[in-house]
């Protein structure tokens, strides 16, 4: 969580979780990314404003929701943030596979790296993916930016060679920057 009194901003997010789907937004400082929010957060309860449930049989009745981070499977930004690192990293595509839903997108490591092992040991429960796509039985969905929760996914594979590149410039083509 963000100290008390710092400053924050609105970040408009859909969350699919394990009982539907809500939409609203998070409150994060500017200069922290939506993964490292979800990261520090997995294992409480997050807050989501002007929440609205879709594609759940849940509805709510407040302004202010707190849902538990461990039911979320993914997170999309509304408007992806620009982000990025000036070091060199590889790219992967990938596809993930969980219940109901499979994810294809680029996950992002260093280039001394090895993608399976990081999705292995990875400390961290929620992991990013770029130019991602999701399609399950009630939803498809496209977005530069999807934060999923690793141990909801059963399956990772790789359908794509890495690819060496600044993450900066790929993030800057992905949310459509020049």
């Amino acid at each position: 969580m963000e100290p008390k009194g710092s400053k924050q901003t609105s970040r408009k997010v859909v969350i699919g979780t394990v009982h539907g789907t809500i939409e609203g937004d998070l409150q994060i400082s500017p200069t922290l990314r939506t993964l490292d929010f979800l990261n520090r957060n997995a294992t409480s309860f997050v807050s989501i404003h002007k929440a609205r449930s879709a594609g759940s049989r849940w509805h709510f009745g407040s302004d202010q929701v707190i849902l538990n981070a461990s039911t979320i499977t993914w997170v999309a930004e509304v408007e992806a943030q620009a982000a990025g690192s000036a070091r060199p990293l590889n790219r992967s595509a990938v596809r993930l596979r969980f219940e109901e839903f499979e994810v294809t997108g680029f996950i992002h490591i260093p280039l001394e790296g090895n993608l399976l092992e990081r999705l292995k040991g990875e400390n961290k429960t929620f992991i990013a993916l770029t130019s991602a796509s999701m399609i399950g039985p009630q939803a498809e969905l496209a977005t530069a930016f999807l934060a999923v929760n690793r141990l909801h996914a059963f399956t990772a594979e790789i359908i794509g060679e890495d690819d060496s590149s600044s993450e900066m410039e790929l993030m800057a083509e992905e949310v459509g920057q020049p």
